[in-house]
């Protein structure tokens, strides 16, 4: 068996003896090196398709085409104050919903503020 020192690491840690040795020790079959460098091939090949390809959701498209082209600081800022008060209407929606929905009233509130963990 080859010395573990006189060896050296492939791909996933696949240790290969010296060329010298190969013929009388390998510290893994053929077979298995073999599947080894196809299953990296094959981890490299799904890492450069997702950074090519990466999946942004439909918002951050349309966000990217509009930060495409250079706006001012004082359009940045409209553009974020409109996009906080986008998302800030929602969530007011959402709790009005959730205030209608559980018939939530000021005692409940008071409740709630007294309660102690």
């Amino acid at each position: 068996m080859a010395n573990p020192r006189n060896t050296r690491s492939g791909c996933a840690g696949v240790r290969f003896a010296p060329s010298r040795e190969r013929d009388q020790a390998l510290t893994i079959p053929f077979a298995e090196a073999v599947t080894e460098i196809k299953n990296c091939t094959i981890f490299v090949k799904k890492i450069m398709e997702t950074i090519q390809k990466p999946n942004f959701s439909n918002v951050q498209k349309e966000l990217l085409k509009l930060y495409a082209r250079e706006v001012s600081e004082e359009e940045l800022l409209e553009i974020r104050q409109l996009l906080a008060n986008y998302f800030a209407k929602k969530v007011v929606a959402n709790a009005d919903k959730a205030w209608g929905k559980n018939e939530y009233d000021e005692a409940w509130v008071n409740r709630m503020l007294n309660k102690e963990d």
